[in-house]
């Protein structure tokens, strides 16, 4: 294999490992709905 093949192999390695990465810690601090509204600054929306 070629030297750009390697590249192209790490790149691809190294997003896969991201989204895992991602994917494992997504889980660990699920989201809060908010629950009361919050009061925005005047001129905002």
């Amino acid at each position: 294999m070629g030297r750009k093949a390697w590249i192209w192999i790490l790149a691809a390695v190294a997003v896969i490992a991201l989204l895992a990465w991602a994917w494992i810690d997504g889980g660990k601090q699920p989201k809060r709905w908010i629950e009361e509204p919050v009061e925005l600054p005047e001129g905002v929306a």
